[in-house]
This record gives structure tokens, sequence and C-alpha cells, in this order.
């Protein structure tokens, strides 16, 4: 299991959260009844890995303009080319969150 937080500050909330739904296409979501705290299920199947790699990522919503965002990618078996997998989903995760 691998995992990472991110604090973006200065955002656009709900654009940040459609452009995440229409890249990522997640299987799950979840928001809560206030509407601040949304939760996505991401399932990537890795052909390396030989099995599927499941995220999920949770959009905190802390004020107007401030969105904490918790990653976590596990799944895969206990090959090297799992822990890769993992890695390399959370890289893309980051990177798409930071562009």
């Amino acid at each position: 299991m691998r995992s990472d937080v991110l604090t973006l500050e200065g955002v656009k909330i709900n654009n940040t959260i459609e452009r995440f739904i229409n890249y990522f296409q997640p299987s799950g979501k979840f928001t809560d009844a206030t509407d601040t705290i949304h939760v996505f299920i991401i399932e990537q199947y890795y052909f390396r890995a030989g099995s599927t790699i499941a995220s999920t990522v949770i959009f905190e919503q802390k004020d107007q303009s401030t969105l904490v965002i918790h990653m976590v990618v596990a799944g895969g078996g206990i090959t090297i080319f799992s822990g890769n997998a993992k890695k390399s989903m959370l890289k893309k995760l980051r990177n798409f969150l930071l562009e």
C-alpha cells in the first residue's frame, strides 16, 4: 500500500473535482451530506503486475479555496511489478492534481 496527502490552495474546488472525474472515470463515488467530502474509488488493471490496483481518493474541502486530497493505492500481488504499479498510479494521481 502507498499513500500521499496533498493540500491545494487557491483552487476552484468544483472544477478540480470535475476534471478528476472526467479524467479517471472512478468506479465508485460517495459524498457526505454537507458536500464537503468526496470519496472516489478507481480500479486499474496493470498487465505487468497481472492484477488490479485500487485507488481511493478523498477530497476534503477545508474552505472555499482549500482542498486536502488523501490518496491511497493498494492491491496487486507481492511481486516487484506490483510495487512499481502502485508507485506509478500514485505518481499519476499526484501529477494530475498538481497541474
